[in-house]
């Protein structure tokens, strides 16, 4: 595992030196203008001077705040709401045309629509994310409920189980695969709905801020510093959701 891990990170450092030589060449041969593509040097300078800025790393952590929080508390709500629906066939019936349209909806449309009611700052940007996380996670609630397997759901009539009974030893058993594979694609959409937030309400704090900011005085280097710090927390949020997938849905690809 250790070597495995080890080629792995050989062959991502160098594409990362190859993009990094790409990018330099492109700029000295005139192939694209160093006011839309700053030097790498610059950006370098702008992510040094990140890491010593006290306003960058409250930046930071107002958008991780907002992002695992909203995430959290989505991922509950939206497994409460969502067995409390899919336990009654004719309740999910009446509901399922309502959570499939929200969760068809474009996250960013949520956005200025929660930011109208709840206004500016933390709790909206809070808000939006758990709203988009809740949505996906109800829909997959009710869809694995459909298909759990009929003969365990003639066992619990016949051993006429508790509804607490049938929770624990049934419905979450059953849809506990399908609810990992939703918590791993609402991990990075929460992170997208945490940085759009940023750039869309007007916020004190966030990596969003910092590129809307940076991109209004057209301080090229700096927005797209911001933007490889946006995809840092993006590349690492895909990794920890694959550890958790693979952690918890152990038996997957044996």
């Amino acid at each position: 595992m250790k070597n495995k891990n080890h080629t792995k990170f050989i062959y991502s450092s160098i594409g990362i030196v190859l993009t990094i030589i790409l990018w330099e060449l492109l700029l000295r041969l005139g192939m694209v203008s160093s006011l839309l593509l700053p030097y790498p040097k610059e950006v370098a300078i702008e992510l040094k001077g990140f890491a010593t800025s006290n306003m960058f790393w409250l930046d930071l952590f107002n958008t991780i705040l907002s992002w695992l929080s909203g995430l959290f508390i989505g991922v509950l709500i939206g497994v409460s709401i969502g067995l409390l629906l899919a336990i009654n066939k004719k309740i999910w019936l009446v509901f399922e045309p309502l959570v499939e349209f929200f969760r068809s909806l474009p996250s960013i449309v949520l956005v200025p629509l929660i930011s109208l009611f709840l206004g500016v700052g933390l709790e909206s940007k809070i808000t939006c994310v758990i709203v988009v996380v809740a949505v996906t996670i109800i829909s997959t609630t009710g869809i694995a409920m459909r298909s759990i397997n009929v003969t365990y759901l003639k066992l619990q009539h016949s051993w006429k189980l508790s509804l607490k009974n049938r929770l624990l030893y049934i419905y979450l058993p059953e849809i506990s695969s399908h609810l990992v594979v939703a918590i791993k694609a609402a991990i990075p959409l929460a992170l997208i709905v945490a940085v759009a937030s940023d750039m869309l309400i007007a916020t004190d704090h966030g990596i969003g801020k910092i590129i809307t900011d940076s991109l209004a005085v057209f301080n090229i280097a700096k927005m797209y510093a911001a933007i490889i710090v946006v995809g840092i927390l993006g590349y690492a949020s895909a990794n920890i959701s694959s550890q958790i997938e693979k952690t918890v849905i152990h038996w997957k690809g044996r």
